[in-house]
């Protein structure tokens, strides 16, 4: 924490103070301010440059809102700010939230708008976690009208995901007789967006009645199975919804076909990276994936494995090993059902793998999926000098970290839409230090497209806050030095979401643009709800009936007669996509 010692400026006005503000500015109002200023700060937002002197004094700017604010509630009495305590706490996930938040809806109507808030930010930290606790909160929820938006969409949640189909479908018909009333949105949603919610609600819960839900954590499936016992739902044999009851018959080494093995790696190719439990040849546990067209990301592959035809302990060490629950590998997709989907992936593209203790692995994983012969080619690094540098030794190294164990990147409020039935748009993409969960951001281009004409641009190097490999440098065009001043990757990702807006955001192969903006954005507190559009997913359903060879952005634009910019990379592609989108669209 940064110690600005006793005597301090005031942090809303600049004057002197005996603490964070002075005795004038020492109001609940003001507080409420600062709350919004600091917990979503930046310069581009804030307009008190005394604010701003206060962040930026810190290290880290969100040193100054999780670190030093309790020094500004600090000042006020508790029975003040009792809310304001409460959202703080909610906000920065402290664990004494839930105390606090229960503490605070018991002393307070439901139905005021602070309570509303409260409540939605205690329901989301029960979310998918704890299914005993918002009942209360839910029964109130489908009982009382004129509530927040997103509560009756949290209460929609916590029915299907418990089984209440039934329930949560006629809640949805009530929110949307909410939704025509005129209901607020916690974030400012309008009326047709709150329905889009409400649609996407609606499809979740046909998918939870068709296969019920099933948590990660220990904790919480033991509790959702004594609900669903409750209510007669039956789970799988092994504990999860829908176990596969028998495998496929294993093909022998000898039936299998030797895989066809390539001198050196093609331009385009999929990397491919197996862990297995340490010690037990049968182990494999995660397939990581990437593709790689014209240098570029052209989709991401993750899956765990159910560690197959082997003991209790086995999988015990493969949760260690990925730093997840026994409970969590057990349920995981088996082999013969992750496998044929990493293939299907590829696309038949050449495969590299790190070595050969890797080509056993794969071929392993082929004749326990009932797979006799792979009809990709492979690529096998090995351990040569030559390969260490290469750009597919660089993507393979930054698929190959542990990604179980890591957080989920979602976008909750985000869809993808099928159709190019728009014509207001931010084309986008990003370019980055490599196409792993390490890897982060170095330059975000955009352009707005409204009526078919581009009326604004975006372009912005960040910085990734690691060094950019040699081999990314030379694709890229971006060197350490060009980012050396620029802003934090974290800091641009929520300058490119506040200039889309809300637009449809269009990008070709853009899950992984998506995953690295999350990724970004995240430690911001930024949501990008934003619908958006591939027009990669979209070429390939012409791709036939238009006599394409491939889908790649290049490729399209050269065929639809797309004119390409002497932009940066990261504009430039932008710039081609929302081209290319148009002549899609007509």
């Amino acid at each position: 924490m940064n110690d600005l010692g006793s005597n301090v400026n005031c942090v809303y006005c600049g004057k002197g103070s005996n603490g964070r503000l002075c005795e004038e500015h020492r109001t609940v109002p003001v507080l409420d301010e600062l709350l919004e200023l600091v917990g979503r700060y930046t310069p581009e937002r804030c307009n008190n440059p005394h604010v701003s002197t206060y962040v930026e004094s810190f290290e880290k700017w969100r040193d100054a809102y999780q670190s030093d604010f309790p020094n500004i509630l600090a000042l006020f009495p508790s029975e003040e700010i009792e809310f304001e305590r409460c959202f703080y706490l909610g906000d920065v996930k402290d664990e004494a939230f839930e105390n606090s938040a229960v503490l605070f809806l018991a002393g307070h109507e439901w139905t005021d708008g602070q309570s509303q808030v409260i409540m939605h930010m205690l329901l989301q930290s029960y979310s998918r976690r704890n299914f005993f606790k918002p009942v209360p909160y839910v029964d109130f929820i489908t009982e009382t009208e004129g509530l927040l938006h997103e509560l009756y969409t949290s209460a929609i949640s916590f029915l299907g995901m418990t089984g209440d189909y039934d329930e949560a479908a006629e809640l949805i018909g009530f929110a949307r007789e909410q939704v025509a009333g005129g209901v607020p949105s916690r974030w400012g949603w309008d009326a047709d967006r709150q329905l889009a919610a409400l649609d996407e609600a609606q499809v979740q819960n046909e998918k939870w009645r068709a296969k019920p839900y099933w948590p990660k954590s220990l904790e919480a499936r033991e509790q959702l199975s004594e609900v669903y016992a409750s209510k007669g739902i039956e789970l799988g044999k092994t504990g999860g919804p829908g176990r596969a009851a028998s495998w496929p018959k294993k093909v022998s080494p000898k039936d299998f076909a030797s895989l066809e093995v390539l001198d050196e790696v093609p331009g385009d190719f999929c990397a491919v990276w197996l862990r297995d439990v340490p010690g037990r040849v049968k182990g494999v546990c995660e397939i990581v994936a990437t593709k790689v067209e014209d240098g570029d990301q052209a989709g991401d592959f993750e899956s765990l494995v159910r560690p197959w035809k082997v003991s209790k302990g086995d999988k015990s060490l493969a949760a260690s090993c990925l730093g997840i629950t026994y409970e969590e590998i057990g349920s995981a997709p088996d082999v013969f059902e992750a496998f044929p989907k990493l293939l299907e992936f590829s696309d038949g593209l050449p495969l590299v793998l790190a070595d050969s203790s890797q080509v056993k692995l794969f071929e392993r994983a082929a004749r326990y999926s009932g797979i006799a012969k792979v009809e990709s080619a492979v690529c096998i690094l090995g351990e040569q000098a030559e390969n260490e540098g290469s750009f597919a030794a660089s993507v393979l190294r930054g698929i190959t970290g542990t990604h179980a164990s890591e957080s989920a990147y979602r976008f909750s409020g985000m869809r993808e839409l099928d159709e190019p039935d728009f014509d207001t748009f931010v084309a986008f993409d990003t370019e980055t230090t490599g196409f792993g969960r390490d890897d982060e951001i170095t330059e975000i281009g955009a352009v707005r497209v409204v009526g078919g004409e581009v009326v604004e641009r975006f372009q912005m190097l960040a910085n990734p806050g690691k060094s950019i490999p040699v081999a990314v440098q030379e694709l890229t065009g971006i060197t350490d030095a060009m980012v050396a001043d620029a802003k934090p990757y974290q800091e641009v990702a929520k300058l490119f979401k506040e200039f889309a807006g809300d637009d449809v955001l269009v990008g070709h192969n853009v899950g992984f643009d998506i995953r690295m903006l999350a990724q970004a954005a995240l430690p911001t507190g930024t949501d990008f709800t934003n619908d958006y559009f591939d027009t990669n997913r979209y070429a390939k359903r012409l791709k036939r009936s238009e006599g394409w060879e491939q889908t790649k952005l290049g490729y399209l634009a050269e065929k639809l007669g797309v004119e390409l910019s002497n932009a940066h990379r990261a504009l430039a592609d932008a710039e081609a996509t929302a081209g290319v989108y148009l002549k899609l669209r007509a």
